[in-house]
């Protein structure tokens, strides 16, 4: 899904929730909770924004920056090279890494395992408007699950009280996951360029083990099998 649409702020959203009855309470604070967690949980990586920013590394951790929702990259600022995500703890001296540096992500705060300098990361961050609040796409099919969504989860505080009969929680529920579904199938299906570039990955002549050099700006890059000529002996070779 690679449609251009317009942002909106997040009031809009709200303005369309509060013409239900039974949202009324329904405020501001409350709407960027369940459309925070909304975009969390179904996972819609097209409505981020990519960015960059370096981040200074002290005592070997920094905390990240506060509109990160997901590190893709980190890059050290000074050699250039990619780092490696650490798959185990630290234990022992953080400073013998045998001249491969790495990191680790936990909640929102990047692990190295040099003890300081600076490194470049590569990032998904949410649109926000100037006063900080969440820009969401002005789509109809992602407005509709996310207003149904937020329903959803408002019914199910109102059930528990007792106030709403478990028949309207029951249709608003279904409503909500169709919705969601059908949000979900129209964002994640990939472009026409995006599934070359997803098969010129996926029918590689050769292994590439060291894509992460280059930050895997390459690996989407074709290969051609080629015939040389008499003057190299007739054989086969790889091209890139």
């Amino acid at each position: 899904m690679r449609e251009t649409f317009n942002y909106i702020c997040i009031k809009e959203i709200l303005n369309r929730v509060l013409r239900h009855p039974l949202l009324k309470k329904l405020n501001l604070e409350d709407a960027i909770y369940y459309t925070l967690d909304f975009i969390r949980t179904i996972g819609l990586p097209q409505i981020y924004r990519s960015k960059e920013d370096v981040v200074h590394i002290e005592d070997y951790r920094s905390l990240l920056p506060c509109d990160c929702i997901a590190v893709h990259a980190v890059r050290d600022c000074k050699s250039g090279n990619a780092l490696r995500h650490m798959m185990a703890h630290f234990g022992g001296n953080r400073n013998k890494y045998n001249g491969v540096p790495a990191y680790k992500i936990e909640s929102n705060i990047i692990y190295t395992n040099f003890k300081c300098g600076d490194v470049l990361i590569a990032y998904d961050a949410i649109n926000v408007d100037k006063d900080g609040l969440p820009m969401l796409p002005d789509d109809p099919t992602f407005l509709r699950a996310l207003e149904l969504y937020i329903k959803k989860e408002w019914f199910t505080v109102l059930f528990d009280l007792g106030e709403i009969k478990v028949d309207v929680l029951t249709n608003t529920q279904s409503d909500a996951a169709t919705a969601i579904n059908i949000c979900k199938s129209k964002f994640r299906m990939p472009s026409e360029d995006e599934m070359e570039a997803i098969g010129s990955i996926m029918k590689r002549l050769l292994p590439d083990a060291k894509q992460h050099r280059s930050s895997f700006s390459t690996a989407h890059n074709p290969e051609h099998l080629k015939t040389h000529n008499a003057y190299s002996g007739g054989r086969l070779g790889y091209e890139w």
